[in-house]
């Protein structure tokens, strides 16, 4: 996915590690019986609240963190009892089957059925198919709310519960009483971790005018020092780099289209 190092092991196997720690800390208790008060006209009765596995969770994950978007619904279906499918995006399958690849392995060794965990890749119809399949209980996907509506619909036709991650527009707030050099490593964060391409990634940053002349200013110098390439140590690249790549070439003429269209309407490029 273009990832630094630090990108990758940041947001990809350190938060997948640490979601396997605190499951396995903490999930028989989430997972246990817990009761609730009768009040003195049910004084004969015993109420709780169970959680029992649905069969089968399928998850249709989006391409820009393959690793933990697919791990993290495969580690909390597996905990709770549930077999899983997953629709990976079409631009990450080859790493996403090497990935599901490990997780079979690990199943084996521990004497339950590889067939537990499966992997499906494709383009919208495959997610399609996921959604509207009898034998799949739930759903959970990540990705637009124009593709999150689609998702809802074909779901309720089977009363099937759904989980929607959506995008949104992220905007940061500055106000004038901050300290500059305490909050431009944030904003630099935001905007630019995995090349901006997350789903809390910051979209606009607001300034008050009071601080607007040195936030730009400030934040113009770190951009411009900003180094972007290979992550690796191949094709003559270091591998000391800021930013790796845009997953999708196509992405970059919409980001360019972005910047003509603020240009055009009397926005000031600075860099």
């Amino acid at each position: 996915s273009g990832k630094t190092k630090v990108d990758a092991l940041l947001g990809e196997v350190m938060t997948t590690c640490e979601k396997i720690r605190c499951i396995n800390s903490n999930g028989e208790l989430w997972l246990r019986k817990s009761y609730r008060p009768t009040g003195p006209m049910m004084l004969h009765k015993t109420a709780y609240v169970e959680y029992v596995p649905f069969g089968v969770i399928g998850a249709i994950a989006p391409w820009n963190y393959p690793f933990h978007n697919m791990l993290n619904h495969i580690i909390s279906s597996l905990y709770s009892g549930n077999a899983f499918v997953g629709k990976v995006s079409e631009h990450t399958s080859w790493s996403s089957d090497y990935f599901s690849r490990i997780v079979q392995a690990a199943l084996v060794l521990n004497g339950h059925s590889p067939d537990l965990v499966q992997t499906i890749t494709g383009f919208g119809e495959a997610g399609a198919a996921v959604v509207s399949c009898p034998s799949i209980d739930k759903i959970i996907f990540t990705g637009s709310p124009s593709v999150g509506k689609l998702v809802m619909a074909g779901a309720s036709q089977y009363l099937k519960p759904v989980i929607l991650e959506l995008g949104g527009k992220d905007p940061m707030v500055f106000c004038d009483d901050v300290k500059l050099k305490e909050v431009l490593p944030w904003a630099m964060r935001g905007c630019f971790q995995n090349c901006g391409q997350n789903c809390c990634g910051v979209e606009r940053i607001f300034a008050y005018e009071g601080i607007h002349d040195d936030f730009v200013a400030a934040i113009t110098e770190k951009v411009l020092a900003l180094r972007q390439g290979i992550p690796l140590k191949i094709c003559g690249s270091t591998g000391e780099v800021d930013c790796g790549s845009m997953v999708m070439e196509g992405q970059m003429d919409i980001i360019q289209s972005l910047i003509d269209d603020a240009v055009s309407k009397g926005a000031t490029l600075h860099c």
